[in-house]
C-alpha cells in the first residue's frame, strides 16, 4: 500500500477537525465529500461522488462570505461587496486553501486521475473544499460551518484598502463603488500630454459622480486611468475631497 493510499484511509473526523475547526459526526457523510467521480466510476459499490455536496457547499461558502463582508466591510456598496465575495469564493481561493491545508492527499481518485495529478488539480480542490462544507452543513447546520470558515478563511479575507483586488483592477472597483453609490461611471479625462513623442507623460483626471476629482499619471492614457483611479480609492479611503 501506498502512502497516499494509507493517509486516505487513516482520515478520520478527529485527524480532519485539526485541519479545519470541526469534527464531523457523520463518518458517511465525511467520507462522500472526499469522493471524486472517477474514483465513483470504478468502483461498482460506490453509489454517490462529492458533486451534489459541492452545489451545496457552493452556496453555504457564498452565504458565508457575504455575511462576513457584509459585517466587516460597513462601508463598501454592493457591487465592491460582489466583488470581494467573487474572489473569496473563486475556484483558484478554494483551491490554495485546500492545498495549503494538506486536504488534497485525502481525495479518492480514480486510477487514471491519480496518475495525472488530480490531488493536486485547481477544479478538484475547491470542488473538495466546497463539498467538504456542504457535508458540515447537513451534519451540523450554521455552527459546523461557522467554525470550519472561521478556521480556513476569515484571516484571507480581503478586508483592508490595499487588497488584491485593489491592486489587479482599481478601475474596476472605482466604477462598482460610483455605480453602487450613484448608479452612474467615473469620467475620464485627459488633462495633458508632455515629453518628446517617444517618450511622453500622460496626465488623466477621474471624477465621481459628485464632482469631486483626482489626477494621476503614466506613460500612457491607459497606464494614467489606472493611477488616477488608484489615487480615487486611496483617497476615499481616507475621507479625502479631490480637487
Amino acid at each position: 500500500m501506498s502512502k497516499t493510499q494509507h493517509d486516505k484511509r487513516a482520515l478520520t473526523p478527529k485527524q480532519l477537525a485539526k485541519i479545519i475547526g470541526y469534527r464531523f459526526r457523520s463518518s458517511e457523510l465525511l467520507e462522500k465529500a472526499f469522493i471524486h467521480p472517477s474514483y465513483r466510476y470504478e468502483n461498482e459499490d460506490i453509489c454517490e461522488d462529492n458533486q451534489r455536496l459541492e452545489f451545496l457547499g457552493d452556496a453555504v461558502l457564498g452565504l458565508l462570505s457575504a455575511d462576513a463582508l457584509f459585517r466587516e466591510c460597513f462601508l463598501d456598496p454592493e457591487g465592491v461587496l460582489t466583488q470581494r465575495r467573487s474572489q473569496i469564493t473563486s475556484g483558484k481561493a478554494l483551491a490554495k486553501i485546500a492545498l495549503d491545508s494538506g486536504l488534497g492527499q485525502y481525495l479518492k481518485l480514480g486510477k487514471g486521475e491519480s496518475r495525472n495529478g488530480g490531488d493536486t488539480r485547481q477544479g478538484n480542490l475547491a470542488d473538495l473544499l466546497e463539498a467538504l462544507f456542504g457535508a458540515a452543513w447537513l451534519d451540523g447546520g450554521m455552527k459546523a460551518v461557522q467554525k470550519m470558515f472561521t478556521r480556513l478563511f476569515v484571516a484571507r479575507l480581503p478586508l483592508s484598502g490595499d487588497s488584491d483586488l485593489r491592486r489587479a483592477n482599481p478601475k474596476g472597483l472605482l466604477q462598482e463603488l460610483a455605480q453602487g453609490n450613484w448608479k452612474e461611471a467615473p469620467v475620464y479625462r485627459l488633462v495633458k500630454t508632455a515629453g518628446p513623442a517617444h517618450s511622453q507623460s500622460f496626465t488623466v483626471a477621474v471624477t465621481l459622480p459628485d464632482g469631486r476629482s483626482w489626477e494621476g499619471c503614466g506613460s500612457g492614457r491607459q497606464a494614467a486611468e489606472v493611477a488616477a483611479a488608484k489615487c480615487a480609492l486611496d483617497a476615499l479611503d481616507k475621507g479625502g475631497n479631490g480637487s
